[in-house]
């Protein structure tokens, strides 16, 4: 009899719940998740009082934490074992942010406007725009400010002081303050 006698054999380790131990996220959690998740487990396995449902009570387990039991609730509504990333922080940010309701061109024009004059703000620049264009077009002055603080049409040095310790102004975007001084007088002496 020529041949091999038997079949390949593969040895293979089965351990309980394997699939959702795959599927457990190897994630790092911050402080405070590590601190959630702390609170859950002394919750789960150390509470000594329970409900009449027969769950842990949540009032002992707030008291022994020192922790409000409506944070308790909503990080136990949001907890799921498999994905410790429920423990973190959700961001505050909204969801959608509201789109700007002024068009390119207004940002280039009010640019213009204060390349040829740094100095002139908000309250000057609407009228210069009703000018040129009709009313329903140009918006109100405090959005032209939002834009121009936006924009940064104007270069600050925030906190920036002079040599007598008093705050600089504002200069314009490459230009230096002398070109802004008032020039005296003729016949003014120095």
């Amino acid at each position: 009899m020529k041949g091999r006698i038997g079949c390949p054999t593969s040895i293979v380790t089965v351990l309980p719940r394997q699939r959702e131990l795959a599927k457990l996220e190897t994630t790092e959690l911050s402080a405070k998740a590590r601190f959630r998740l702390e609170v859950f487990d002394w919750h789960r396995n150390e509470s000594p009082k329970f409900t009449r449902d027969g769950k842990p009570a949540a009032s002992l387990t707030c008291r022994h934490f020192g922790i409000h039991r409506s944070y308790f609730h909503r990080w136990d509504k949001r907890f799921d074992r498999r994905r410790l990333s429920t423990l973190e922080d959700r961001p505050t940010a909204p969801g959608r942010r509201r789109e700007p309701s002024y068009r390119r061109e207004l940002v280039r024009r009010v640019r213009e406007i204060r390349r040829v004059d740094p100095t002139y703000s908000a309250k000057k620049i609407r009228p210069i725009l009703l000018r040129t264009e009709p009313e329903a077009n140009v918006p109100s002055v405090a959005t032209i400010g939002r834009l121009i603080a936006r924009g940064s049409f104007v270069r600050t040095r925030k906190g920036a002081k002079n040599s007598r310790g008093r705050r600089q102004r504002p200069t314009g975007a490459g230009e230096s303050r002398t070109a802004f001084r008032r020039k005296r007088p003729s016949g003014w002496s120095s």
